[in-house]
């Protein structure tokens, strides 16, 4: 029948190989080795190697914990970030405290171990000592008992003595407002605008009633269109009219002109204004040298173009300084070193090249100052150079004339 058999008639099972799956065998396995750990202890064990053991008590395998969620609080982090801040902020002024003590020189080792507050079982924390520990290095008295003080109790009172308040220089000064200049065609365009929301005013005005229509603008080149038959039945009376309308617009004109030109006082004030300038927080000063200044028409134009400083008229040199805004020091700056010919009378009495060469006026030096050091503009003659120096100290400033040798 195909089976197979041993030699006493026997059935032989021989194992068939059937095809199965990886996870098949995977989970057999798996269950073989479940078996073997719940697989109940050796019998040696059990029979009587172990008088107290018992058998019903059931072993327990190792086996992993089971791990639950555990949720960080709120704010956790940013308490931990907030640390490390204030960690880093105080380790930098730490650092920029150390880098000023070392810089001022406080920081040496001789100096900290003098000024070092005494620390041992025979210092008494509570007790006041007469100096402080900061002071005593100060004071080299190896004694510093306090000596008897009587202390003025009448001048004690219940108020307060508040310091004067100062302000800083300059901290008045406002930052200069840059002004918007328009372009020649947007003035033009600015212009327009406004006529014509003039004229629109006025137009609303007469239609509301509340302004009477003006007269039509007649004129000798319109006369025909704008009176049509008047002026062909009487052109002698129309043109008349006309030329009465004229008049009368000229004279509306002038009078408008006229209301709007400024007298002479205005006219004063506003130059004034123009020219002159805020020095209450800085002055601005220029110093200048002249070889020569004997001419008298120069003379007179540094005199009458400066309002503020003092010349020296000198042998060897001539000194001129000059204080006040910097839009009068441009001015002067530009009369000074291009308006005023310095070097031409001296080129004509030598009649060289050589003279027109020389530096006849140079700008020595430019700069502000707090104060006003002079007044009016005075011209002050000095023979020598001491003379000169003690009028500038006179002035406090003898470093101008010190200057103006050394450049």
């Amino acid at each position: 029948m195909g089976r197979t058999i041993d030699a006493t008639g026997q059935l032989l099972n021989i194992p068939s190989r059937v095809p199965t799956l990886k996870a098949n065998i995977r989970a057999k396995k798996r269950e073989e080795f479940r078996q073997k750990l719940h697989e109940k202890p050796p019998s040696d064990e059990t029979s009587g190697g172990i008088n107290f053991f018992d058998n019903r008590v059931k072993q327990e395998t190792a086996s992993r914990p089971r791990r639950n969620f555990k949720f960080h609080e709120k704010g956790r982090f940013v308490k931990i970030a907030q640390k490390i801040r204030t960690k880093a902020q105080l380790e930098k002024l730490q650092g920029e405290i150390s880098h000023a003590a070392k810089r001022t020189g406080i920081q040496q080792a001789s100096k900290l171990a003098l000024i070092a507050p005494k620390v041992g079982p025979e210092c008494d924390v509570d007790a006041i000592p007469n100096v402080e520990w900061w002071d005593a290095y100060i004071d080299n008295r190896d004694n510093h008992q306090v000596e008897s003080v009587e202390i003025a109790y009448d001048a004690i009172t219940n108020l307060i003595e508040h310091p004067a308040q100062l302000n800083a220089p300059g901290s008045g000064r406002r930052a200069p407002v840059l002004t918007t200049y328009l372009t020649k065609k947007e003035r033009k365009k600015m212009r327009r605008m406004n006529r014509r929301e003039a004229l629109k005013d006025e137009q609303e005005k007469v239609r509301l009633g509340l302004a009477p229509a003006p007269e039509p603008k007649v004129k000798l080149s319109n006369l025909m269109r704008v009176l049509g038959t008047d002026a062909v039945q009487d052109p002698t009376k129309v043109e008349k009219h006309v030329r009465m309308q004229m008049a009368k617009r000229q004279r509306a004109h002038e009078q408008a002109n006229a209301a709007r030109k400024l007298t002479d006082v205005q006219k004063r004030e506003k130059k004034i204004k123009k020219l002159k300038e805020d020095t209450s927080d800085v002055v601005h000063v220029t110093m200048y040298r002249i070889r020569n200044l004997r001419d008298p028409s120069k003379k007179f134009k540094v005199e009458m173009n400066s309002k503020q400083g003092c010349t020296i008229l000198h042998p060897d040199i001539n000194i001129v300084v000059v204080e006040g805004g910097p839009k009068s020091q441009r001015k002067f700056r530009r009369l000074m070193m291009s308006r005023i010919k310095w070097e031409e009378d001296k080129k004509e009495a030598d009649g060289s090249e050589e003279a027109a060469n020389i530096k006849w006026c140079e700008l020595v030096w430019e700069g502000e100052t707090k104060k006003k050091n002079f007044g009016e503009m005075t011209f002050k003659q000095c023979t020598t150079d001491s003379q000169a120096r003690e009028f500038f100290k006179k002035h406090g400033v003898e470093h101008y004339w010190d200057l103006s040798h050394s450049e």
